[in-house]
Formats: structure tokens, sequence, C-alpha cells
């Protein structure tokens, strides 16, 4: 069953890398092909990859048909299909919109944000009328940085919507009694307000009914730098130890029962029964998630099978799972869990059914630890571009500890208050919370030391041949076969620890990251590196820097800024300063503000140069006050500033390599004319998907259709990095270069086509 699943899974693979549209008579024709190959023995495997491919294109055709395309404002009812998070300012939930003015029109699922304080009424469950300003689900795009346009597809979001303040915006119903997405924001909120520490009730909260919302960003990082992160959201893990406890219960409870001729059924088919319906229960109310649906399944699947007295391996019952859940929803293949839930289970049933059979529960559990630990080494670093070395230790002692200590009292407490009044719950549930979160205060110290610890992250980027040797390498490390051939396993990994990234002395490397209107960029050479702006802008709380520029800085190998320029300083830049200085070392940090600068940051003052052979850097103020960057070298001088027109006071001759192209408010700051006299052979611009649909852009690039000049934009290439070599030459990449993922072709251009 192992290899079918296998197969299948191949196919939804395979449709979904395909970036090109396909017609809808695909998915029907290659079921029919596939169908048919099915029926005869030596054909089935090749029919499970079409019939593959052909689910797969089903899910992407339906979801197609109501992807937003262009940017509107519409009045629509929203039904909210999630728990409503707050980010900075604003609350962001998911829902499906109906429009009541156009019954034509498709429904469509949507992933709203309400700014202000009018958005924390929206709860789970209930309908609102709200006017939309609609877009195309377009997303910011960074290198080494999760692909949040991957992860709008994992989700089946169509269309993102921003509230617009309006009388027409109110609440049409509340969610019914009944609604299990209302019971869990219930659950999580009781749960989180009868904790007197925030981040323990968080905690706590996410082990009960696996809502994470009000995790904070502190939290899930000391979780990702020591391996945990896996026992914060409900796991298969937390699914098989609740259905073991369950049926442990139901056992003492048909003792009871069978004393007094109460039940006839057998003790061991009740206690199965049982299990499997309550974990179902419990698998609902933590979010239905990918591992607790394969965790689920392969209970359900194990148990029916002891039931019937049939014989069968562990590994069938994970292929069943795996066909299961691409059944159930063939994105599931675009969520992290899905490949580390089912790659960690592959692993453990390798091991428990190889000739590795060490005797001791502690040499067991280890052995497992490694196992694990070895098969996710290439998913964690293809998925994440890290992987924590201390989840190793931190595991041993985290696993049991969150097993029989947290999740126990996170459950006992969705107990209480499922079961019991009010009345005679609320002092229990505080007794019970007040113990867990006792234990949770006692922990994090230790986990933040952990976390805090020099290499406790190992963070690398692998070029794309070395997941190939690793695909090969790690079943020689596992498998009980020769030691000269898990010893050639183990070799593989040796290119990344000597793999050094920096660029070469005497190159420039400038990489101008995706962060809409805002503005960031790292310029490096040899060693050296400088940041100009942090990319945040108004409420982003430091969001920028942590979700776009750090994980280059850690794939590049950048612990240590020379200097950090600040165009301007405000709460939102200071916010992604806190979030660099939290990680790195800044030698210098230069800024320009109305009001007082901090501490940390020095005037812009002019004079200050940072020589690096054969380039020249100057920080300096434009003539408005603010800190720009003027680069000089083998390829001419050029400045980067965000006032418009691009100020050039800072150095001599006009740009002759590359201009910076500023914007005023939604338009470029240089008109067309101004732009050719500058005569440049490199237009790079930051600007919003959004904004580059504004007409001053269109006219730029129209302008510019038939010119020899190379126009770069980050709305439509996303992060771009410009190398200036040795020769002369420059060289550019961007983020957007790869042409797989059907996700890149939902949206047509976005609008923009005058700039591909």
């Amino acid at each position: 069953m192992l290899w079918q699943a296998l197969w299948l899974l191949c196919g939804v693979i395979l449709r979904l890398l395909v970036q090109l549209p396909l017609p809808s008579w695909v998915a029907g024709s290659a079921a029919t092909v596939g169908a048919v190959a099915l029926c005869h023995q030596k054909t089935r495997l090749p029919a499970l990859l079409i019939l593959g491919f052909a689910l797969a294109q089903s899910a992407v055709h339906t979801h197609a048909a109501g992807v937003q395309q262009l940017e509107e404002r519409v009045l629509a009812e929203a039904c909210v299909t999630g728990i409503a998070q707050l980010s900075g300012r604003a609350t962001r939930f998911d829902a499906t919109l109906t429009f009541p003015r156009d019954p034509q029109r498709l429904a469509q699922a949507a992933r709203i944000t309400w700014s202000g304080a009018a958005g924390r009424a929206v709860h789970a469950g209930d309908c609102w009328q709200l006017l939309l300003r609609l877009r195309p689900p377009v997303a910011t795009l960074n290198f080494q940085a999760v692909d949040s346009e991957r992860n709008l597809l994992r989700d089946h979001v169509q269309v993102l919507a921003s509230v617009i303040a309006s009388p027409l915006n109110k609440r049409l119903t509340i969610a019914p009694a009944y609604s299990l997405l209302a019971l869990r924001e219930r659950l999580a909120r009781r749960i989180s307000m009868a904790v007197t520490d925030p981040a323990s009730g968080a905690l706590l909260a996410a082990l009960a009914v696996g809502e994470t919302g009000e995790v904070t960003r502190g939290q899930w990082r000391i979780f990702n730098a020591t391996g945990i992160t896996h026992l914060v959201a409900i796991s298969g893990m937390h699914v098989t130890a609740f259905a073991v406890l369950a049926m442990a219960v139901v056992r003492r409870l048909w003792t009871w029962l069978a004393l007094r001729g109460a039940i006839a059924w057998p003790r061991e088919r009740c206690a199965a029964l049982a299990g499997v319906v309550l974990a179902t229960g419990y698998s609902l109310l933590a979010g239905f998630s990918v591992p607790t649906q394969r965790t689920l399944l392969m209970l359900a699947v194990w148990l029916v099978l002891r039931e019937s007295a049939r014989a069968s391996r562990a590994s069938a019952s994970l292929g069943f799972a795996v066909v299961a859940v691409l059944l159930w929803d063939p994105f599931a293949v675009l969520a992290a869990g899905f490949w580390l839930s089912f790659l960690a289970v592959a692993a453990i049933i390798g091991i428990a059914g190889g000739a590795l059979r060490p005797r001791g529960a502690l040499r067991v559990a280890a052995t497992v630890q490694w196992a694990v630990f070895v098969a996710l080494l290439p998913a964690t670093l293809a998925i994440f571009g890290s992987v924590s070395v201390a989840g190793l230790l931190v595991n041993v002692a985290a696993i049991p500890l969150f097993t029989w200590v947290l999740v126990p009292v996170a459950l006992l407490s969705t107990v209480l208050l499922l079961c019991l009044p009010d009345w005679l719950s609320q002092p229990l549930l505080e007794w019970v919370l007040w113990l867990g979160a006792g234990v949770a205060n006692r922990v994090a110290p230790w986990l933040a030391q952990a976390a805090d610890s020099p290499h406790a992250l190992w963070v690398v980027s692998p070029a794309w041949w070395w997941f190939g040797l690793a695909v090969i390498a790690v079943p020689c490390v596992l498998l009980p076969w020769h030691r000269s051939m898990r010893l050639a396993g183990v070799l593989v990994v040796l290119p990344l620890l000597w793999r050094d990234v920096r660029p070469a002395s005497g190159e420039l490397v400038m990489t101008v990251f995706d962060v809409g209107q805002a503005t960031a960029v790292l310029v490096r050479s040899g060693g050296q590196s400088l940041l100009w702006g942090t990319g945040d802008s108004f409420g982003s709380d430091g969001s920028a820097v942590e979700h776009a520029v750090l994980p280059y800085l850690r794939a590049n190998g950048v612990g240590h800024l020379d200097a950090l320029v600040l165009p301007r300083f405000d709460r939102d830049s200071g916010a992604g300063l806190a979030a660099l200085l939290t990680v790195l070392s800044i030698d210098q940090v230069w800024g320009s503000a109305i009001e007082a600068l901090a501490p940390e940051v020095q005037p812009c003052a002019s004079g200050t140069v940072y020589a690096w052979p054969p380039w020249q850097l100057q920080v300096a103020p434009d003539r408005t006050g603010r800190c720009g960057l003027s680069i000089q070298g083998p390829l001419g001088s050029f400045v980067l500033s965000e006032r418009v027109p691009a100020d050039r006071s800072m150095v001599g001759p006009a740009p002759s390599a590359m201009l910076w192209l500023a914007h005023r408010g939604q338009g470029p700051g240089l008109t067309p004319a101004q732009v050719l006299d500058a005569k440049p052979t490199w237009l790079v611009a930051s600007v919003s998907h959004s904004a580059l649909a504004n007409s001053a852009w269109q006219q730029l690039a129209e302008a510019l259709a038939g010119d020899a000049r190379v126009l770069l934009a980050t709305a439509q290439q996303g992060a771009l990095e410009l190398h200036f070599e040795k020769t002369g030459k420059l060289q550019w990449r961007a983020a957007r270069d790869l042409p797989f993922g059907v996700w890149r072709g939902l949206v047509a251009d976005g609008g923009n086509n005058a700039w591909r």
C-alpha cells in the first residue's frame, strides 16, 4: 500500500509543480486514462501517478475559478471560517465571501485584514456585512523566506481583502451555539484568560485546542531554535496519547459494567471503538491538521485490522493515511506538517522494522530521536532553511514533559470546561491551570537558554543538487547496511559545513528585499555588510525584519553588520532595529528623525565613509535631512535615497550603472523624461504590487518598453540580488526566477503586463 500511495503522491506533486494553467478537460481525461490503466496489473503504478495528477488538477481548477484577478471595492457578506488573530494593530481572519448584489458571482475564500479596534469584535462563525477592498492573492517573495503565496494556496485563500471603514459594516448573525469553531475559540480564550502569565496561557491554549494565535513571536523563536515546535501545535503524538488514555478509561469502565451484566461486547472492541470516536472528536476540536489526520487514520486502520484478526504492516497503515489525506485535500502536500509528520513516522517504522533493536528504553528513545532527526534533515532544510541541533538534546526531556504533564493538563482543562457547569469548572480550572502554568514557567528559562546558545540553530541554504544526494543518503544512514554505506551517507552532509556564501573581496552584492512600499537593501563585499532600511512600514512592528531580512542574513552567514542606515527613524523602524539587535551585532546605527533619536542611533552626518576597495560607501543626509547611501566603484556612482527625485548632491557624476527609483506616494518619483535623461543601465524600484498598478508606474513602463534599460520592480520580480563583479559586469537574479509552482500562475500578471 505504501508504494501505491507514493505513486499517487508523485502525481499530485507533479501537477502542483507545473506553473502553466491547464484547460479544465485535462482532469477528466487524465482520470479516464488512469482508471483504464488501473485495470491492468502491469500499469497500476503509473495509473496511480496519472490519477494523482488528475486529482490535483481538479482541485487547482476549482480553486482557480474563484481567484481574484484585479483590485476592486465591493460590499460583501463575510462568514468567518477561522479564529481571528491579532496582528499588530489589525485583526486578521479567514472568511467565505458571498455577494448579494451579484448573485451570479462565485463565493470566494478570503483572508481579511481589519485595522483598528473595530476588528476586535470579529468572532469565529459570525457573519458580517463588510465594505472590502479586494486584491489578488499575491504576496511579497524573498530569498530564503517563507513563500506566502504557496501558503495562501495551501489554505485555499482565493482573495486578500481589507476592511474599509464605513457605516455599512455590521454584524448580520452570530455563531450558532453548536458551531465547532466558536467552541474552539471560547475554550482557547477561557484557558488563556484563566492564567496570569500570557505566555503560559497561550501555550496551554495551543496544547488544548490547537489555537496558536496568541503565541508570541518570541515564543516561536525559542520553539524553532530548540526543535519543539511539533510539541506546541497539536501533533500526532497528542492524539495518540489522548486515544491511549481514553481506551484505558473505557477498559476500566467496561470492567465495572461487565461485573453488573450491563454490556456484552468484548472489552478490546469497546476500547478500540471508543478510542477512535474520542480521538476523532479531539482531532476536530484541535483543528484537524494534517498530523492529526495522519494519526487518526493510522490508528483507525490498525484497530480495525486488529479486531478483524488480520495481520498488516505498519507501512500499510501509513500508506492508507497518505492516500486518505490526499483525497481529502490535495493541497495538503504544500504544508510543512504533511512532510514532517509522514517522514517522521516512516523513519520510526523503518527503525522498528529493521535489524536495529537496541535494548533499554533510553537507548530506544535515543535511536528513534536520531532516526527522526536524520530523516527530517533534508525536508527541514528545504522548508525552513535551518535545522535545530539543540533539538537532539532538548526533545529528550521536552517530549516526556509535554506528553505526560502539559498535554494532560490542557486536556483536563478542556474536559472541565465541556462537562461541568461554570460554577464548578472555574475553581477546578484555575487550580489545574495553575499547576500547568507553574511547570511552563519553570521550563521557559531553560528553553530560552538553549535557544540562545551559539549553535542551537544550524542555518544553511543547500544547492539544489544536494537534496538529490540527500534522498539517497538518508536511507543509507538509517537502514542496517554495511558501515561503509552508512559512512558514505554521512559524508553527504560535509559540503554544507564548508560552504562559503560570502561574496569575494572586491565584488559587491546588493540585495533589494521585497517589502512593499518600504525599503530594505543589504550591501555586502567580502566580510563587510551594511543594511539600508529595515523594510518596516506603518503597523508592521518589526515583522518585515523577521520575515524578509533575517532569513536571508542567516542563510548567508551575516551575523554582524558594519552599519545600519535608517532613512527615517520612527516607531516602525525602531521595532525593526530591536528585532535585528536580538540576533546580531551592529557596529553603527545611523538615522534621521523629526523628534529625538534613540540612544542606539546616531544622527546622519556628512563625511561618513566605508572603504571596501574598490568600492566606497558614503552615508550622508540628502537635501531634506534624511539618511541616504552613496556607492561609488568601477561601474560608476549611484545613490539610494527615499526622497524624489533621487538626490544627486551626494555624488559627482550622474548614476551610470543603476538608478534607484524612489516613489512619491503611489507613483514613481521620476518622470519618464528624467529617467531617460539619467541614462542608467539598470532601473530598480522597491514598490508594492498594488502601487505598481498605478497609472504613473504604467506610463513609465510603457515609455521604456522599447529601451535597452533593464527595469526591475520587487512587486513583479520579488527580492532582487544584484552582483557587481570585478570584471565590471552586473549580474542579477530574482526571487521569482524559478519557473515552477502552480501558485505562481493563478494570477495573470496581477494586471501589470507592462512590467513583465
